[in-house]
């Protein structure tokens, strides 16, 4: 639970996602999706994983196309 604590925190304050209730909502939103540790985000960092991730957390719903909507 540590690990997943200080994920979160690097996530809003060093990542940028933002120190408030949304920054929280997007670090856990990127969790649920199976990221639990620094080193993972270590790992995205090489193939610019990071800032397509965040990039994609921040659309507002609706702005992401989902397979099999027509």
């Amino acid at each position: 639970m540590t690990e997943i604590n200080a994920l979160c925190t690097f996530l809003k304050d060093v990542i940028g996602l933002g120190n408030n209730p949304n920054g929280t909502a997007r670090a856990n939103a990127i969790i649920d999706e199976g990221l639990d540790s620094i080193a993972e985000l270590v790992d995205l960092s090489h193939e610019n994983g990071v800032k397509s991730l965040c990039y994609n957390v921040r659309k507002p719903a609706g702005m992401m196309a989902q397979a099999g909507w027509t």
